[in-house]
């Protein structure tokens, strides 16, 4: 949708934007891509963890410590989460740069 005031006001209209841009999901050759957490909610909610390289070793941590090549590895199967919890992620491959860390978090009560 454009319109004469959108367009005159477009700088102002991006200021105001605090969403994730382009630059902050921009890798690097030889890097690897951070996992995604997403999470299923309910009566009891778990998280899931995915890599865009697909043969990337994911680990993780719960306790808000930085995961690191000796944190647990997700094998695929939901974890067991509860609201406040952090989750945060790092992706690691042979022969390429790690991943940055990526934490979410679980909403509720």
């Amino acid at each position: 949708y454009e319109s004469f005031q959108a367009l005159r006001h477009w700088d102002k209209i991006i200021s105001l934007y605090d969403g994730q841009r382009f630059e902050d999901n921009v890798v690097g050759i030889g890097d690897v891509v951070a996992p995604e957490i997403l999470f299923a909610t309910g009566e009891h909610p778990q998280a899931y963890l995915f890599c865009a390289a697909l043969d990337a070793r994911i680990h993780y941590s719960l306790d808000g410590s930085e995961p690191n090549g000796k944190s647990p590895l997700y094998r695929g199967d939901p974890i067991p989460v509860r609201a406040g919890m952090t989750v945060r992620a790092i992706a690691l491959l042979e022969g390429k740069r790690s991943s940055p860390v990526r934490s979410n978090t679980v909403l509720g009560r």
